[in-house]
């Protein structure tokens, strides 16, 4: 069954164009399996671990390099110079195992082990004059507004509509 389908005789869409969350809901209890993506698995030039690409980056000597290719295209810092971002340590160039060369500072950056960032989560609270709900109403703004470029948008602001309208809310999902 397709969300343009008719659902037993009726019409799925609401009055205004839009597919409700209780639409949606009955949709995706239709004991229609989705099958998980399949990815390819990793290649033989591909690198175990961050840590093992961190540790193939092959200094290059700043006098090997082209006068013209010295400047990292990352951060666009000169070879031997040190970048903006203040760390006090010159933008030294390391050669990847693909061949490209990069600010090493970069590298690690950009392709190195990612800082883990831990924060908490509160629920959202759609009452009004709460975050939650003028978070719903600038969102509803702005897929108004869009609506005119995006004909696709109807489903997402058709959810923003139900999302704001609380008394659907409680309905749906309880007090």
């Amino acid at each position: 069954m397709s969300l343009a389908e008719p659902t037993s005789g009726a019409s799925p869409l609401g009055s205004s164009g839009s597919i409700s969350s209780l639409d949606l809901a009955r949709e995706e209890s239709s004991g229609d399996e989705r099958k998980s993506p399949h990815f390819p698995p990793p290649d033989k030039d591909t690198f175990p671990t961050e840590q093992a690409f961190l540790d193939s980056l092959i200094p290059v000597p700043l006098e090997t390099v082209e006068h013209d290719d010295r400047e990292c295209i990352f951060c666009q810092t000169r070879y031997g110079e040190t970048p903006d971002s203040g760390s006090g340590t010159p933008e030294m160039p390391v050669r990847l195992r693909c061949t490209h060369v990069f600010g090493e500072q970069c590298a690690r950056r950009h392709f190195g082990q990612r800082l883990i960032i831990d924060f908490s989560l509160r629920p959202l609270e759609l009452r009004p004059r709460t975050r939650g709900n003028v978070l719903i109403s600038k969102l509803d703004r702005y897929a108004g507004a869009m609506n005119q470029y995006l004909g696709d948008f109807n489903l997402f602001k058709g959810l923003l509509d139900n999302l704001y309208d609380t008394s659907r809310l409680n309905q749906f999902f309880g007090p």
